[in-house]
């Protein structure tokens, strides 16, 4: 279940992306963002929601819808909720959220639970898209042959 400190952190996000000129040109804001970022990794995800249309720069997302639904989203009660349907987690093993400690919690929500790890932070699906990719895949397969 989300935490507080994800919301806080993808809140800070999303607000360090507002901040961003975009009238200075892409060169600049693309080196902004990867300032922002810190890693390249995370910085080609956030650019993936850069456009230009008419010479000019916006962001394809509606950044204020985000962060006016992140209170309700963070306030779902979880506890009367369950899956029990096949579940795949995959997450990163350098994240700052500790998905992996978490099994117990997922698996009250989720009790087929299948749980994979990456060597990579809180965005892998932006730092290793073909390992997650294949982990995906090889669920999937999984799930095919059980049917």
């Amino acid at each position: 279940s989300p935490t507080e400190r994800e919301e806080l952190s993808t809140i800070g996000y999303i607000r360090a992306l507002q901040a961003i000129d975009l009238s200075l040109g892409r060169e600049w804001v693309e080196s902004e963002i990867l300032r922002m970022a810190g890693n390249k990794s995370l910085s080609d995800f956030f650019r993936t929601n850069l456009i230009e249309s008419g010479g000019a720069l916006s962001w394809r997302v509606n950044f204020p819808a985000i962060l006016s639904s992140f209170p309700s989203n963070f306030s779902f009660d979880y506890s009367k909720s369950q899956f029990t349907g096949p579940s795949l987690v995959i997450f990163g093993t350098e994240s700052e959220f500790r998905v992996g400690e978490d099994r117990a919690e997922f698996e009250k929500f989720f009790p087929s639970i299948v749980m994979k790890s990456v060597k990579a932070g809180h965005w892998l699906h932006a730092e290793k898209p073909q390992e997650v990719g294949g982990l995906i895949e090889a669920h999937l397969a999984a799930l095919e042959t059980k049917s």
